[in-house]
């Protein structure tokens, strides 16, 4: 399942939310209960298929 970046309008709080493609995207903040989610363009995890145990690279991987 992918992560999907959200950030409110109304605090600045933001976070993650791990969701299938299919779901509604959220729209209440967990911070300060308000509807003024929006949804945070963000790169793609992409995970090897080598020996490496499963290493997940995404934004800020170092190799």
């Amino acid at each position: 399942m992918p992560f999907y970046d959200y950030r409110c309008r109304n605090c600045d709080h933001q976070f993650e939310a791990m969701q299938k493609i299919n779901d509604v995207a959220l729209t209440t903040c967990p911070s300060c209960d308000q509807d003024r989610l929006e949804k945070l363009v963000s790169a793609p995890a992409i995970q090897s298929s080598g020996g490496g145990g499963g290493h997940v690279h995404g934004p800020g991987c170092s190799h």
